[in-house]
């Protein structure tokens, strides 16, 4: 009889895209969250979590990202205007996402100077960082 014998078999989740990213926030609650987000999804995604930007700096020197997540504020001497600036001059290439609780005209101005891509407010909900992912990788 056509299919029998045949079990049901859930497939394991596809992978989706293959990026490198790293994201940057002093609040290793975020960092997480955000890097099990990507896996819950099935995204090919490898994501390196930062929790200090002098720490990133010093990947950013060794490792090449597709793209990084990036906070604004940190408790150490580096903002992350500093360090997206630092970004874009090691890797032109890259594309950065700031994160912020707070977005205002003048963040928004600052960043644009930089030739960040795109600022997002605090919190981000999966289903934005999955788009978010997908876009960035189109």
């Amino acid at each position: 009889m056509p299919g029998q014998g045949v079990k049901n078999v859930s497939t394991p989740p596809r992978r989706l895209i293959l990026l490198k990213a790293a994201i940057v926030d002093d609040d290793e609650n975020i960092t997480s969250l955000m890097k099990e987000v990507i896996k819950i999804f099935g995204m090919d995604c490898e994501a390196q979590s930062c929790n200090s930007s002098s720490e990133f700096i010093l990947k950013l020197h060794a490792e090449l990202y597709d793209f990084v997540i990036l906070d604004l504020n940190f408790y150490d001497d580096i903002n992350g205007y500093s360090v997206a600036k630092e970004i874009k001059r090691i890797q032109p290439e890259c594309k950065i996402v700031i994160l912020s609780s707070l977005i205002d005209k003048e963040r928004v101005e600052k960043v644009d100077e930089i030739g960040v891509y795109r600022i997002l407010e605090k919190p981000l909900m999966p289903s934005e960082l999955k788009s978010l992912i997908l876009e960035l990788a189109a």
